[in-house]
């Protein structure tokens, strides 16, 4: 029995981006990374991290402008893949929600591998510890049967904030900050959202840069074309999500403030990781600047889209009708983006 805790864990932000006004991190799973290897005191380079992982390549939508469009993929086979990808080992441990004959040996599995990543001073990355998002494992206490967590918080207003008229503003900067809590060892994957995800990050795994480079833009061009995972047609992927988001900014009434909030910055953020990863990568393959441009365009285009939600009104129908402009003309960016990068994979 015992008692451990990883000292000195803060949730990741990027400075940076935040002193350029851009979104940063808001993948919760991409920021618990982050914060995992900070913790044990490794160097995070987010463009890099969000670019090799493939998370700066991404878009999902929902018809109605869901929030839940961020986490419809393929978990067991997109998360592990980015992490090894950018340059990490890692263990991960998932199950289902329609996988009941799994549930008590993945617990125990997923268990094991928690105690000796905070052994080794590394928290884990668990999906719907205090939120249905990715939060950290930072501690376990064999005493009390329960983990210390650290999870982002995501709540519609900043209960500090009075409500400003008719539907409220959307306080997500305040909404943001992360929670500290304890979740019992028997809730976790029980909790809102009954799946079981854990992902303990390990060593540095030595892949070659230029290889991590060429799987990082095989992903983008795979996303853009619709072939990772999604059933759902409600729910589209890739530039195939552009005339989604494009429709949903014209038709969802304000009460959608905080979900178009979200997905704006998840989004914004992520093009302009995307701008960056790539400009990083042309010192090393110059044929990659046609498309670090283009990115760079499409994250002005998204970044304006963004700042129109994050402000102190929700979008009148006029501005509706300019941001759905915007996103036609990002998308337009984005595909001839990802037609420069094709022309630099090998042929297949």
């Amino acid at each position: 029995m015992g008692v451990r805790l990883v000292p000195g864990v803060e949730w990741y932000v990027d400075r940076a981006a935040e002193a350029r006004g851009e979104p940063g991190i808001y993948s919760s799973f991409v920021a618990a990374v982050a914060t995992a290897l900070q913790a044990r005191g490794e160097a995070v380079d987010p463009a890099w991290l969000m670019g090799a992982s493939g998370w700066a390549f991404r878009i999902i939508m929902q018809a109605r402008m869901s929030a839940c469009a961020t986490r419809v993929f393929d978990w067991p086979r997109v998360l592990p893949a980015g992490l090894s990808n950018a340059g990490w080992q890692c263990v991960y441990v998932s199950r289902l929600w329609h996988e009941d004959e799994l549930r008590a040996p993945r617990l125990a599995e997923a268990h094991a591998a928690i105690v000796a990543g905070i052994d080794a001073g590394t928290p884990a990355v668990a999906w719907d510890l205090l939120t249905p998002e990715w939060g950290l494992i930072i501690g376990y206490d064999d005493d009390g049967q329960a983990y210390d967590v650290l999870a982002p918080n995501r709540s519609l207003v900043d209960p500090g904030e009075p409500l400003a008229a008719r539907w409220g503003r959307a306080a997500w900067r305040g909404g943001r900050r992360p929670m500290r809590g304890r979740v019992p060892y028997a809730q976790l994957g029980q909790r809102q959202i009954a799946i079981l995800s854990v992902t303990v990050p390990g060593e540095p795994n030595g892949r070659p840069r230029e290889e991590s480079l060429c799987r990082a833009l095989q992903m983008a061009v795979a996303h853009a074309e619709g072939k990772e995972w999604t059933k759902t047609p409600e729910y589209q992927l890739g530039l195939a999500a552009y005339a989604h988001w494009t429709r949903a900014v014209q038709t969802q009434p304000a009460r959608a403030w905080g979900d178009a909030e979200y997905l704006a910055g998840h989004w914004a953020g992520a093009r302009c990781y995307a701008r960056d990863f790539v400009a990083q990568q042309c010192e090393t393959c110059p044929q990659l600047e046609p498309a670090a441009r283009a990115y760079g365009q499409v994250a002005d285009r998204l970044l304006t889209v963004w700042q129109a939600y994050n402000g102190e009104r929700y979008p009148d129908e006029r501005e509706q009708e300019q941001l759905s402009d915007i996103l036609f003309d990002a998308a337009r960016s984005e595909a001839a983006a990802i037609a420069y990068m094709r022309r630099c994979l090998p042929m297949e």
